[in-house]
């Protein structure tokens, strides 16, 4: 895996800095969740839906 640098100048002064990308890591994280099974929802009774939700949402 390719890494990514941001090249900038401070005080004549060239700098490399590693970039870290915004939710780096994210998608193995999410596999391994769901490996465990730990990506269900802890309180899926609590969620209350309402006539709206179940006959006028549209996806």
């Amino acid at each position: 895996m390719g890494k990514e640098f941001r090249f900038s100048m401070e005080r004549d002064r060239p700098i490399a800095d590693a970039l870290q990308l915004p939710r780096a890591g994210w998608d193995e994280g999410f596999r391994l969740m769901a490996e465990r099974g730990d990506d269900q929802l802890f309180d899926e009774e609590a969620v209350n839906h309402s006539y709206w939700d179940a006959e006028e949402w549209k996806w």
